[in-house]
C-alpha cells in the first residue's frame, strides 16, 4: 500500500497522470484484500479510478475498474448498482483477445439483468428515460434549443440512458445535446456528438439509426460550412429511411427525420448551385411533412421552407411558409417557431412594400431568438436586418448589424452564410462612401475567396456579380466579364432564378 500512495504523490509532484487511474485501480484491490470485511475504503478508489478514467476518456481503465467495482457491489448483495456501473463503461466494446476484461464484464452484465431487482429499477430507469426525452423535446418547441431548461432536461436524460439499449431512444439524447453545443458555439462539441452516435450506428447500415447519424454529422457539416460533406452525407440519411418502418422516430426525436433531412439538404443543394434539384427537394419535404400530420414535423419544414425561399430571395413563398408556421405556433404554443416565423414573415412583409412593419418584425424576431438562447441562424437573420437597413438607407446602422452578424458567426461556429455576410458588407461599405470603392472591393473578394473555398457556387455567384458590377462602374468592363463570364458558365439549371438572370443581363451589357 505505502508504495501505491508514494507512487500517487510522485505523479501528483511531477504532473504525471497517465498511470493514476490504474494506481487508484491497483490500491482499491489491495484494500479489499488487506480488509475484505469492509469494503467502503476499495469502493471508495475503485470510484476514484472510474472518475479519473472518465475525465481523461480512457476507456480500458475505465472498463477494468468498474468490472472490479460491480463484482464488489455483486458480492454485497447490490446488484442494482452492479449492473449501474458496468453497463455504461461497458458501452461500445466488442470482445476481443488483447482486453479479456469485455467477455468477462458482458457475462457479469447478463447475469446481472436477470435479477429481478435490476429488472425492475431498469424498467423503472426506461420509464423516467422515455419522460425526460418527452421533455426535451417539448422543451425545443416551447422554448428554444438553447434555453437552460431544454439542455437540463437532454443532459438527464444522457445519466438516465444506462441500459437503455434502443438506438432510436438514444439518438433523441444525442440530437438535443447534439443542437445545444451547436447554438452555443461549440461546433467542435457537436461534432463529436454527431460522430460518436455514427461510430455507434455504422454495423447497422441501411437502418433508420443509420440515416439519423449521418443527418447528424451533415448538420454539422452545413453549418461549418463544407457543403460537399454535408450534402454526403445528407443523401446517405435520406437512402437510409423507411417511412413505414421510420415512421415512429417522429415521436421520439421531435421530427420526423426523413423530412428533416430533405429540407436541409435543399438548402444545401441550393448553395452547392443544384438549383433545380434543391427546389424539389424543398417541395417534397413540405409534401412528406403534411402527409405526416405531425405537427413539430410540419411547423419545422414550413420554418426551413421559408428560410429556403429568403436564400432564394422570393419574398412571396416565404410570406406563404412563414404564414403556416406562425399559425401553428400560436395554436399550440410553440414559442421557438412563433420567433423564426416573426423574423421571416418581417423579411418577407419589407420586400412586400410594408417597409417599416418588416424592419420591426425582423428585428422583433431576432430579439425573441436571443431572449430564448436560440442562437442557430442568428448571423443568417443579422445579415437579413443589415441589408434590410442598407435599403432602407440607414448605412451606418446597417455596417454595425453586419459587423455584428460576422462576430457572431465566429462566436458560435456558424459558418454557412458567412459568403453572404461579407458580401453585403461589400454593398454597405460601397453606399457609405461612393468615392473609395477600395474596402467594398476588398468586402466581395472576401465573400468569392469563402464561397469558392465552401464550393458554394450560388453564393460566389452573387459576390461576383456585385463585384462586376463595381468594376463596370469604374470603366473596367473586360475585368468584370472575365470574372463573371466562367462562374455564370458553371450552372446548368435555374436560368429562371433571380441571380442567373441578372448576371446574363450584365453580361449582355459588358458584350465579348
Amino acid at each position: 500500500m505505502s508504495r501505491i500512495d508514494e507512487a500517487l504523490a510522485l505523479g501528483g509532484e511531477t504532473g504525471e497522470h497517465w498511470s493514476d487511474t490504474f494506481l487508484h485501480r491497483i490500491r482499491g484491490e489491495i484494500l479489499l484484500k488487506h480488509a475484505p470485511t469492509n469494503s467502503a475504503p476499495a469502493e471508495e478508489a475503485f470510484l476514484t479510478a472510474i472518475a479519473i478514467a472518465q475525465q481523461q476518456k480512457a476507456k480500458s481503465f475505465e472498463l477494468r475498474a468498474a468490472l472490479l467495482l460491480a463484482k464488489l457491489y455483486q458480492s454485497t448483495g447490490r446488484a442494482t448498482e452492479a449492473h449501474a456501473v458496468l453497463a455504461p463503461a461497458l458501452e461500445g466494446f466488442s470482445p476481443t483477445p488483447e482486453l479479456p476484461e469485455i467477455e468477462e464484464a458482458q457475462t457479469l452484465l447478463a447475469t446481472l439483468a436477470e435479477n429481478d431487482e435490476v429488472k425492475i429499477a431498469l424498467a423503472r430507469r426506461k420509464r423516467q428515460f422515455d419522460l425526460q426525452i418527452s421533455l426535451g423535446n417539448a422543451l425545443i418547441a416551447t422554448h428554444g434549443y438553447g434555453a437552460p431548461e431544454t439542455q437540463a432536461a437532454f443532459v438527464k436524460a444522457r445519466e438516465l440512458a444506462g441500459g437503455v439499449e434502443s438506438p432510436t431512444e438514444r439518438y433523441a439524447i444525442y440530437y438535443g445535446l447534439f443542437i445545444g453545443c451547436l447554438i452555443r458555439g461549440e461546433s467542435g462539441g457537436s461534432r463529436d456528438i454527431a460522430e460518436k452516435f455514427l461510430r455507434e450506428a455504422a454495423n447497422k447500415p441501411g437502418s433508420g439509426e443509420f440515416g439519423m447519424a449521418h443527418r447528424l454529422v451533415g448538420l454539422s457539416y452545413y453549418f461549418a460550412g463544407n457543403f460537399v460533406s454535408a450534402r454526403a452525407h445528407f443523401e446517405i440519411a435520406i437512402n437510409a429511411f423507411d417511412p413505414e418502418r421510420d415512421r415512429d422516430f417522429a415521436f421520439r426525436v421531435g421530427q420526423d427525420p426523413a423530412v428533416a433531412t430533405k429540407a436541409f439538404l435543399a438548402l444545401t443543394l441550393w448553395t452547392l448551385g443544384e438549383l433545380e434539384r434543391a427546389r424539389r427537394f424543398a417541395d417534397q419535404a413540405v409534401e412528406h411533412a403534411l402527409r405526416t400530420g405531425h405537427v413539430n414535423t410540419i411547423v419545422y419544414t414550413h420554418a426551413h421552407k421559408a428560410i429556403f425561399e429568403i436564400i432564394r430571395r422570393d419574398s412571396q413563398r416565404c410570406m406563404s411558409h412563414a404564414d403556416a408556421v406562425l399559425d401553428l405556433a400560436e395554436k399550440h404554443g410553440l414559442a421557438l417557431w412563433l420567433s423564426y416565423a416573426t423574423a421571416q414573415r418581417g423579411w418577407a412583409s419589407y420586400h412586400s412594400a410594408n417597409r417599416e412593419k418588416g424592419r420591426a418584425g425582423l428585428s422583433e424576431g431576432i430579439s425573441r431568438l436571443r431572449t430564448q438562447k436560440s442562437e442557430m441562424f442568428l448571423p443568417f437573420f443579422l445579415s437579413l436586418a443589415a441589408e434590410l437597413e442598407l435599403e432602407s438607407a440607414r448605412i451606418d446602422a446597417g455596417l454595425s448589424i453586419i459587423d455584428t452578424a460576422i462576430a457572431e458567426a465566429d462566436r458560435i461556429g456558424e459558418r454557412h452564410y458567412d459568403a453572404e455576410s461579407h458580401r453585403i458588407r461589400g454593398e454597405i461599405l460601397k453606399k457609405r462612401d461612393p468615392t473609395n470603392a477600395g474596402p467594398a472591393e476588398e468586402a466581395f473578394q472576401t465573400a468569392i475567396a469563402i464561397a469558392q473555398q465552401q464550393k458554394a457556387r450560388s453564393f460566389e455567384l452573387r459576390a461576383a456579380l456585385d463585384l462586376a458590377r463595381l468594376w463596370h462602374s469604374q470603366g473596367k468592363p473586360q475585368q468584370a466579364r472575365e470574372l463573371l463570364a466562367p462562374i455564370y458558365g458553371w450552372f446548368a439549371e435555374g436560368f429562371d432564378t433571380r441571380d442567373l438572370k441578372e448576371a446574363k443581363a450584365l453580361l449582355d451589357e459588358l458584350g465579348s
